[in-house]
């Protein structure tokens, strides 16, 4: 690939480029509302109304000039939202926020130009949902003949070699020598333990919190997404999960040990445990959330559970006479975290789904949380009493709101 290196490099130095990437990540920063999310790793506020912002952006330009080293990354962990473990949170200082912003904004369309039209992690109109319609698409039409691979690389961002994802944007994506060490930088920043209180770099793996990040986990695979890609029916890639739909056993089988020497070259590993090859008339896989058997396109039964069980939070029984249980029971509904929006958000992160016995089964759970709410016990006879008490007070059942929303 020819670049001018010259003009991508005054790129990203100009006011205007610095500017406009202040503003992008203004609008999603000051828009949270965690407290936490807002510190960095010396207390210093992150909100960006805090900041002067000429200055801020001058000095940003400085720390590009001159190749300053990115400030102390706050590193904590937080569990996971559907399965054990725990996730890494990384939070850079808002400056250097905005400098890896305004590095992200001119090199974005050359990785761009690597990226296949099979990859959907973070792009731009791309993302869950519309791999989740593809894959269902797909799931509905050729069950019958498909096979399936499903794998994902074990511990993908924590176990990037830093060395290798270098010489891949050295050699591969030919950036030049500046650019590759304004990256570097993000890519192999200290970090500063808030449970320790000590700052070290990491050895291996790339520390999140920025666009660059992303674009690190996404570039890194490329190969395999050119590889599968052109010569499978169907190959979609989210981060480091991967997935073929193919009525040929036999090609499938061939790409797998391609790609598993890909991921060995590259000094990572797929994860054997989670790996699923089989027919897909009797191998039910999960995928982005969803899970598809026989034709059917449901939710994640892990996912499922996380939702009931917020839903079951939201409305955990209180000694209350009756008025007083309906006029809170309105406003949990009514509230704009409440059951309401949440059912609505839930809708449409699994519009795809068409598994209405799972859906009813749903149902039955959240009246079994409503009876609790209303009578203390959740018996048959009660689950009944709470539809039609809910019904009386003007408020939807879960299954009504759904198959509003289904056929609105």
């Amino acid at each position: 690939m020819n670049m001018n290196y010259t003009d991508i490099e005054q790129q990203i130095l100009s006011p205007k480029n610095i500017e406009l990437a202040w503003q992008e990540v203004a609008k999603i920063v000051d828009k949270r509302g965690n407290a936490r999310a807002h510190v960095s790793w010396d207390n210093q506020s992150l909100y960006t109304s805090q900041y002067n912002t000429a200055e801020m952006l001058e000095g940003i330009a400085r720390d590009l000039r001159m190749n300053n080293p990115v400030r102390p990354v706050l590193h904590y962990k937080i569990p996971k939202p559907n399965s054990a473990g725990h996730r890494n949170i990384y939070k850079f200082c808002l400056p250097d926020r905005i400098r890896a912003r305004a590095i992200e904004r001119v090199i974005e369309p050359i990785f761009e130009k690597f990226y296949t039209p099979h990859l959907a992690s973070y792009r731009a109109g791309m993302g869950h949902l519309p791999v989740a319609k593809a894959t269902a698409r797909r799931h509905r039409r050729h069950w019958k003949q498909d096979y399936v691979w499903r794998v994902d690389v074990k511990k993908y961002v924590e176990t990037i070699p830093h060395d290798g994802l270098m010489a891949y944007l050295k050699n591969k994506v030919q950036l030049s020598d500046q650019v590759l060490l304004w990256l570097e930088k993000f890519i192999v920043p200290p970090i500063y333990n808030s449970d320790t209180g000590t700052c070290s770099t990491l050895p291996y793996g790339v520390p999140t919190g920025t666009g660059l990040g992303n674009h690190f986990m996404n570039i890194y695979l490329t190969d395999i997404d050119k590889l599968i890609g052109t010569q499978t029916c169907f190959y979609r890639r989210m981060g480091d999960d991967l997935i073929i739909l193919d009525p040929r056993k036999e090609l499938i089988l061939a790409l797998e040990k391609q790609a598993e020497q890909i991921i060995i070259d590259k000094k990572l590993k797929f994860n054997s445990s989670k790996s699923c090859i089989g027919k897909v008339s009797k191998t039910p896989f999960d995928y982005v959330g969803y899970q598809f058997e026989r034709g059917t396109v449901g939710i994640q039964p892990k996912r499922a559970m996380k939702a009931v069980h917020r839903w079951g939070v939201l409305l955990a029984p209180q000694e209350l006479n009756m008025n007083q249980k309906r006029a809170r029971l309105q406003r949990i509904y009514a509230d704009n975290n409440g059951v309401m929006q949440d059912w609505r958000d839930f809708f449409l992160n699994y519009r795809y789904t068409n598994n209405d016995a799972q859906m009813q089964e749903i149902h039955g759970q959240v009246l079994r949380i409503l009876s609790r709410y209303l009578y203390r016990s959740e018996s048959p006879r009660n689950k009944e009493k709470a539809k039609k008490q809910v019904k009386q007070w003007g408020l939807p059942t879960f299954l009504s709101a759904y198959y509003n929303f289904k056929y609105q």
